[in-house]
């Protein structure tokens, strides 16, 4: 069983203490959101997919923003919460462990650039 943990952990996007930015996401209010991932949550249903999706527990690590969700037909704001692995990119290497290190403005622009295409 821990195999498979290992095996499946090394094809996510993120892994636990990353710093990631949030693409893809169905509300368009959470793009491009930096956040810390925290800690693994395992397959969650997220409503739009047919299957179960890789998701972290994350952290926003800037002010002013918030993770968008719709719990019960009503949007609610939430500085931590789940997001599926596929709507995250890592933009920190494993070892940086401060926001203030990392050059966000060449993320953001590629976060940009990506989903203006």
């Amino acid at each position: 069983m821990k195999k498979d943990y290992q095996k499946n952990m090394s094809k996510l996007n993120c892994s636990p203490g990353d710093l990631a930015i949030t693409v893809n996401c169905i509300c368009p209010e959470n793009l491009g959101n930096i956040v810390r991932v925290i800690e693994y949550l395992g397959p969650k249903d997220w409503g739009l997919s047919n299957e179960s999706l890789p998701t972290w527990e994350v952290e926003i690590q800037v002010e002013n923003r918030w993770l968008l969700y719709e719990l019960d037909g009503y949007p609610q704001t939430s500085k931590s919460g789940p997001v599926p692995d596929r709507c995250l990119r890592r933009i920190a290497p494993l070892d940086s462990t401060n926001i203030n290190d990392v050059d966000l403005f060449s993320h953001l622009n590629f976060a940009y650039t990506f989903h203006a295409k």
